[in-house]
């Protein structure tokens, strides 16, 4: 039997749910990421330079999880 009112039964379920979202990135791993964008606002970034990158990360012996 619960002797408490709704509301702070309610209360301690937000309390308990933002906790849970807050603590949710500490069972994932870190995965660093760089972010390659044109300089210009009006540039393209096109395949040309998505194989360019790629071509540097092999000769600089990097692995990558995607593109």
């Amino acid at each position: 039997m619960n002797r408490f009112p709704l509301w702070k039964n309610l209360l301690i379920a937000l309390a308990l749910i933002v906790g849970a979202l807050y603590t949710a990135p500490n069972f994932f791993g870190e995965a660093p990421a760089v972010q390659v964008s044109a300089v210009a606002a009006t540039a393209r970034v096109d395949a040309a330079l998505a194989t360019r990158v790629e071509r540097v990360l092999k000769e600089a012996n990097i692995t990558q999880d995607g593109l």
